[in-house]
């Protein structure tokens, strides 16, 4: 069994109040460590959105979960690696990867959280439990998208498979839609 298994979603969160979006700073224990990305992580059928992990997990496979079930298990990961327990609402779909040998999705999505989470807990933490990041750090998104353009100072370091989906333009165009909606909605 793969460590990952074949599915896998994540969630950039936007802070209602600020309209900031929460990066990562992935831990050296984790593929790519060093890198900024998104909170996210397999899909489990043992896994639910009160952010509990089970070191039982049985991944997923795409002919055993909806989209629905991917959100949860994104909302999940958030929660787990987070320690945010409140809604994370308007979620939804920026982007699918899949691999080119089509064993492998990440589904990648937008959501709102009402809180700007300060004092993530991380691997200098709790190293058993928040292994997965070394940091965490909000960011204006036009900011992260110039970044991702080479815009302007370039002090990051992004995962792979993150920088390829936030080149895209129909990608940067739903990250400034949403981000336009939020700014609205203050």
């Amino acid at each position: 069994m793969t460590r990952w298994g074949n599915i896998a979603s994540g969630i950039l969160p936007f802070n209602r109040e600020t309209c900031e979006v929460l990066l990562q700073l992935r831990s050296d224990e984790v593929n790519e460590g060093g890198t900024w990305g998104i909170v996210g992580g397999a899909v489990s059928i043992k896994e639910s959105t009160t952010g509990s992990y089970h070191s039982n997990e049985i991944f997923a496979t795409k002919d055993q979960v909806d989209e629905k079930f991917i959100i949860d298990s994104a909302i999940s990961e958030f929660k787990e690696e987070t320690g945010y327990f409140d809604n994370i609402e308007d979620v939804e779909l920026f982007n699918l990867f899949k691999s080119k040998d089509g064993k492998f999705q990440y589904y990648s999505y937008l959501g709102m959280v009402d809180e700007k989470l300060y004092d993530i807990p991380t691997l200098y933490d709790d190293a058993d439990k928040y292994w997965e990041a070394e940091d965490y750090e909000w960011i204006n998104p036009e900011d992260l998208i110039n970044k991702i353009n080479k815009e302007g100072n370039f002090n990051y370091y992004f995962h792979p498979d993150f920088y390829n989906t936030l080149r895209k333009k129909e990608v940067q165009e739903k990250i400034i839609n949403y981000y336009e909606r939020c700014k609205k909605n203050k």
